[in-house]
Parts: C-alpha cells; sequence; structure tokens
C-alpha cells in the first residue's frame, strides 16, 4: 500500500468529536491524503484524543507523525496540497491554538481547514474564527459548531466583497464544501503601482487616439484581473519612474498586493513570487562583429600549418622537376615545373614529357594524391561559405570586450543589486556604464549598436524579435551570464490572489498567450513611439557588376603579377646562379647532374 504521510500535530482528543465524524470527519478523511490535528492541551481534549488516533490507525489505516509541541514551526515541506487541517478550539486558550496553526500553515493558505468549537459555538465565536482567518488571508475554512444536544451546523464564511458569514446546507457534497472563492472577486480591491519598463509595462497611443496600457506583464495582471472580476486600486499614481527597491518596499509594508511590473528581486519578509512568467539567463549582448572580405574567404578554408604544408609540396615537386628537366634537357625550367605542380595538385590535365622518366612517377603520384584531397576539400568548403556571411571572432567574454573597446550599458539599480549579489566582478565594474530606465530602453530598442546590453531574458527576447527583422545579425549574445534563474511576478506571500494568479499563468502559457502577447510589443511599441520605426529594404533583382566580381579580378591580378615574377626569374636564372654560385661549386654540380644524367640514359638501355 502506497504509503500517506500524516501530520498530527498538538494531539487531542474532542469533546462528542464520535458524532461529527460520523458526518462530515469520516468524508474529510477519506478525501484527502494526509491531514493534520491541532488542539490545546485542556484536560476533556486529552481524553479523547486516543479516539480519532485509533480510527486513523485500523479504520482508515493511515500512517501518522505526532506532534506535541508548538515549537516546530512551518510544515510546508512535508506535506502535499490534499492537506486537510482540523483545528480544535476550546473555551480556555483559544489564542494559543491560533497561533500555533497560523505559524505551522504559513505559505499554506489555501489549505482546506475546519476549525472544530468544543461545547457550542455562540455566534461571537464564529465570528471571532472569521476575523481570525481573514487576518491571516485564510479563505477556505468551514467552521463545525455545536447548538443543540447531537446537532451541529457548518458555517463558511465569503470576503468578496466585504465578509459575509454563511450556512452550509445539510448533506452537502464534499466537493461543494469547499469551493474556489477566487473564481469570482466580485470587485475585491486588489492594490497595485502603475509603473512603466518596456516591454514589461508601458503606456501608449494608438493611431486612433486612445490610450491603452500594454506589456506582457501589464497583460497577464489586467487579464487576471478581468476574469475573476477583481478592481484595481492604483497606489502612488503621479509617479510613473520605475523604482525597484520602492515597489519591493510597499509590498513589504502591506501598501499594494502585487507590483506586476516587477520581476526577480529579494525574497524579503512577506514578499514572495509567483510561477515564473520568465526563464532564461540576465545576460551581456555586445554589437556583432563585423563581417570579413569575400575575398579572404579563400584563405579561411585550411589552417595556416596546412597552407604551409602545401606550399612547401609545390615548391618541393617543382623543385624536383626542374632538376630532372636539367638533367635531361640541360634546362633548368622552375617555372615551368612550377605550373606543371601546380596542375598536378588541383586535378588538371597537363602534357608533363618529364613522366617518360621513370624517377618522376613516384613524383606525379605524390601530386595526385595531395592533389585529390587538398582540392576536393577545399572546393567543398568554399562552395558551403559562399552562401553566407563571415564573421570575425566574437566578444564572449571580459577581456574580449576590453580589448575591442565596448562599454556596457547597464540600468543603475540593477547594477547595484547584482554587484551587491557578488555577480560583477570587481576587475571590471570599469565596463559598465550606468544610465536612468528611459534612457536604457532608447538605446536598447533603437539598436543602438554602438553600446553592449545587460538584458534580461524576457528583454533579450523582444531584442531578437527585432533583429528577425534584418537580413544581419545586429548583437550577439556573449558567455557572461549575470544571473541565471527563473524569475515571477512579486507579490505578497498573504495574497489571496496568489493561487489563483499562478493557475491563470499556467493556463496562459499552456494557451500559447503569453506568447501572442510578447509578438504584440513591437507592433505596439512602433505604433506608440517606444521602437524606432523599422524600415526592411528589399534587394531588388540586379545584375552582375564589377563589384560582384572583385574576387575574380583579385585572383586575375595576382595570378599575373605571379606570372611576371616566375618571368623574371626564368630570364635571369643563368646571371643568377652565377652571381651566387661560385664556379667551383658550379662544376661541382654539374658534374652531379651530368652523372645523374649517365646513370637514367644507362636504365633505359638495359
Amino acid at each position: 500500500m502506497t504509503r500517506k504521510f500524516t501530520i498530527l500535530l498538538l494531539a487531542s482528543a474532542m469533546n462528542h468529536m464520535l458524532c461529527v465524524q460520523v458526518k462530515y470527519v469520516e468524508q474529510f478523511l477519506l478525501n484527502s491524503s494526509m491531514f493534520a490535528l491541532f488542539s490545546d492541551d485542556s484536560f476533556e481534549s486529552k481524553d479523547r484524543s486516543e479516539d480519532l488516533l485509533h480510527a486513523a490507525s485500523t479504520k482508515y489505516q493511515i500512517s501518522r507523525l505526532v506532534l506535541s509541541k508548538p515549537n516546530y514551526g512551518r510544515i510546508w515541506p512535508y506535506v502535499n496540497s490534499g492537506l486537510i487541517a482540523f483545528v480544535m478550539i476550546s473555551d480556555e486558550n483559544t489564542s494559543s491554538i491560533l497561533n500555533v496553526v497560523g505559524e505551522a500553515l504559513t505559505s499554506l493558505l489555501s489549505t482546506r481547514t475546519v476549525f472544530i468549537l468544543n461545547r457550542f459555538g455562540t455566534k461571537e465565536q464564529v465570528e471571532n474564527v472569521v476575523k481570525w482567518c481573514w487576518d491571516h488571508r485564510m479563505i477556505n475554512v468551514l467552521i463545525i459548531a455545536k447548538r443543540l444536544k447531537h446537532r451541529f451546523k457548518v458555517f463558511t464564511y465569503n470576503p468578496f466583497p466585504v465578509i459575509s458569514i454563511q450556512e452550509v446546507p445539510e448533506n452537502t457534497k464534499f466537493q461543494d464544501l469547499f469551493p474556489d472563492k477566487t473564481k469570482n472577486l466580485q470587485q475585491f480591491p486588489i492594490r497595485t503601482v502603475r509603473k512603466y519598463d518596456f516591454p514589461r509595462s508601458y503606456r501608449y497611443t494608438t493611431y486612433g487616439g486612445k490610450t491603452v496600457i500594454g506589456g506582457h506583464l501589464a497583460k497577464i495582471f489586467y487579464a487576471w484581473a478581468s476574469i475573476h472580476n477583481a478592481s484595481v486600486v492604483i497606489v502612488d499614481p503621479e509617479s510613473q519612474v520605475l523604482d525597484k527597491r520602492l515597489a519591493e518596499s510597499y509590498i513589504e509594508k502591506d501598501i499594494i498586493d502585487i507590483a506586476p511590473h516587477f520581476i526577480g528581486g529579494s525574497n524579503t519578509t512577506n514578499v514572495t513570487s509567483t510561477t515564473p512568467v520568465t526563464s532564461g539567463s540576465i545576460c551581456v549582448v555586445v554589437p556583432q562583429a563585423k563581417p570579413i572580405s569575400q575575398h579572404l574567404y579563400l584563405f579561411l578554408m585550411f589552417d595556416e600549418y596546412v597552407w604551409i604544408l602545401v606550399i612547401f609540396a609545390v615548391l618541393y615537386i617543382s623543385a624536383v622537376k626542374a632538376i630532372c628537366n636539367f638533367c635531361i634537357n640541360k634546362e633548368f625550367r622552375f617555372s615551368e615545373a612550377a605550373c606543371k605542380a601546380i596542375l598536378s595538385i588541383t586535378n588538371q590535365p597537363n602534357n608533363d614529357k618529364s613522366l617518360k622518366c621513370r624517377a618522376l612517377v613516384l613524383i606525379h603520384w605524390q601530386a595526385m594524391i595531395l592533389g585529390f584531397v587538398v582540392t576536393n576539400m577545399y572546393l567543398a568548403h568554399l562552395s558551403s561559405i559562399l552562401t553566407t556571411t563571415i564573421y570575425r571572432p566574437q566578444m564572449n567574454t571580459y577581456e574580449d570586450i576590453e580589448r575591442h573597446g565596448v562599454r556596457i550599458m547597464c540600468e543603475e539599480q540593477s547594477f547595484k543589486l547584482f554587484k551587491s549579489m557578488g555577480r560583477i566582478p570587481e576587475l571590471w565594474e570599469h565596463l559598465f556604464y550606468l544610465v536612468d530606465v528611459n534612457t536604457f530602453t532608447k538605446h536598447v530598442y533603437s539598436l543602438n549598436n554602438s553600446w553592449g546590453y545587460v538584458l534580461t531574458a524576457d528583454k533579450y527576447e523582444i531584442m531578437s524579435l527585432i533583429e528577425k527583422l534584418f537580413k544581419k545579425p545586429l548583437f550577439h549574445k556573449t558567455r557572461i551570464t549575470i544571473v541565471d534563474s527563473s524569475l515571477g511576478l512579486n507579490i505578497r506571500n498573504d495574497s489571496v490572489a496568489l493561487n489563483s494568479l499562478n493557475k491563470f499563468l499556467l493556463d496562459i502559457f499552456a494557451n500559447g498567450l503569453r506568447r501572442k502577447w510578447m509578438r504584440d510589443i513591437i507592433p505596439e511599441g512602433i505604433e506608440g513611439g517606444l521602437i524606432a520605426d523599422i524600415k526592411v529594404i528589399e534587394d531588388e533583382f540586379v545584375p552582375l557588376t564589377i563589384e560582384h566580381l572583385k574576387l575574380a579580378w583579385l585572383c586575375l591580378v595576382v595570378g599575373c603579377f605571379t606570372a611576371f615574377l616566375s618571368f623574371l626569374v626564368e630570364s635571369f636564372s643563368k646571371e643568377i646562379i652565377d652571381l651566387l654560385l661560385h664556379a667551383r661549386w658550379k662544376q661541382f654540380f654539374v658534374n652531379i647532374c651530368v652523372s645523374i644524367y649517365h646513370r637514367i640514359c644507362f636504365n633505359k638501355k638495359k
């Protein structure tokens, strides 16, 4: 049997608990995976505690953990969403047990909680329990009170729009005992601030002259408020300047319930985050590196060591062929030998009469094998990059950014937060240029690529969407990660909107609404003048011009220059040899060549 953990807090007994259990408690136990029991240490409660423990062990076969002291703290790490809490209220010390419940159920305000009043529950007792529950924002509550002998009444309350205590009819199904009261907030006020931080929250004027609130976070909040019938109360409406620290302070001091334009921040007292609305890293983007000129593509195919090997092979084969030609024909034609070596390596046909000499067959085969490998690899790589744009090495580290002389623009408040978290190395602080929110937004979304920027995941996503309208990228995402985390809206941890907002966020992600709202930001930003009007000029068809043949002309000029040098070397080769070689060394070299020639001729006669 799958084990179900049961938290039994402050083990207690109950006065006339068996009668209540028959009608209500059995339903709760049968429809939950675990329950918690809170009770004081009164004598009458202790007398009945064994009955419930016995029922949990035998009839329901639920394992249990008994806690008998009020200093165990929060229980949320040990329970799941199926928890039901029973709270025994006696006449002796009500405040002490309620304090224990408030501490234990922190961060579990949506827990189904049943308050059982011992003896005769008066109207004043019920109202006091309701007031305490609302002060702690616990709305998923039932109150069982004894009225007459063996007769009980069950109460609940609805705080929207004002607190009203309601009696639960008899024979109500378990599914209807704990309805979702936040489905209709009945214009209950949700306090917030209206600050602007593009693209999360912004105000713009449409082409029709209507003022509209936009931004993916603002749309999430106002869509939730509309669906759940909540009214939005704006606090501090005069100032529209975003102050992240002030917004977080407002939430902590219970001045507002939620800041829909603000994600992240440090979780301080009473402040928590919703389900993540953006996932990714706070990164550094820098200007895209400049493209490499197309005439340099010829040199990109091989590493420098491969080029040295190819050049050495050409010189080696050319020298051997020239020497053999000198031995046979008494002519040292190095330029002709070099041309034939290049033709052999590039797999081009050539009328090489020297191949009749068997000693040159091995050299020719070396040229053919080298040419087959090198030529095909070169052509394959060249054809693969001629249809794209190749860029110079990108900036990926702080060292690269400093070497290229680029500054990183960052919001001043964000920089202070990152620095306090130890995410900015002190060595590289001088690379950052601090500005206010409006200046930062203006530079980023005008695509000013003379700066680098520190961007959160959602802002980088918007920049990427804008970049897709251009044929060439304008920015490059570096390997520098300031913070890597998932961020949600900042909200009070006791807000009645927390659970319903979390469910709403999951729904909009599943239905693709969040993606749509992100894509709507670009046309809305252009309409409101927040993004520079993007004009993408399509390239019209043009015939080939001299500019397109720049690479071919370069090869032709280099070839002609090389041929001219070879002509000079060949024309003045005799004079050069006379100058470089002493007569004695020249005669020695001639004797060797004649000896090789006689040996070759002798082999032919055989």
